[in-house]
């Protein structure tokens, strides 16, 4: 499938997968809206990533966004995210069924305490902050990288590449 346009895909396509399982987005811009968008058109979602995405909010919308609409979530992946504690821990409350956490380079995040402990016990595979960032996919890119959004889709084992350029 190849799709034109930021704003197509993430405003219709979704629409037209309400089976979509999996959804790796890089390389790209994404806002809050776009993540309401997906999580309200794929209720069977399990596995959601975001990184190297270059419209992440500096708080932490785009967590509660995640937190809201996408309670099915197995595995989420916010490599270099700017969320901060509060969004982490609205994503363990709405996102209760979570198997793996990737939160590397989120270097907002305080996991000293409490919550750091509450991720090592009920998150089985936790990533955090400070782990090597080898195979995040996060890395900064140069100018001429920013035109290209890749897109990742499983459709309940279909896989399909979403080269999409805008």
């Amino acid at each position: 499938m190849y799709l034109r346009g930021k704003a197509y895909w993430l405003t219709r396509a979704p629409k037209r997968f309400p089976q979509l399982e999996e959804l790796h987005i890089s390389l790209g811009f994404i806002n809050v809206k776009d993540i309401e968008v997906i999580g309200r058109n794929c209720p069977q979602l399990k596995s959601f990533t975001v990184n190297k995405v270059f419209q992440w909010s500096h708080n932490d919308e785009h967590a509660l966004a995640v937190a809201n609409y996408m309670p099915e979530l197995r595995h989420l992946d916010l490599c270099g995210s700017n969320m901060t504690n509060d969004g982490l821990e609205a994503i363990l409350i709405g996102c209760p069924h979570l198997e793996s956490l990737d939160v590397r380079m989120c270097s907002n995040l305080n996991l000293e305490g409490n919550l750091g402990k509450l991720c090592t016990e009920r998150i089985k595979d936790f990533m955090r902050p400070n782990d090597s960032s080898d195979n995040c996919g996060y890395h900064l890119l140069s100018y001429e990288f920013y035109h290209e959004l890749h897109v990742y889709m499983c459709f309940a084992g279909v896989e399909v590449w979403c080269p999409i350029n805008f």
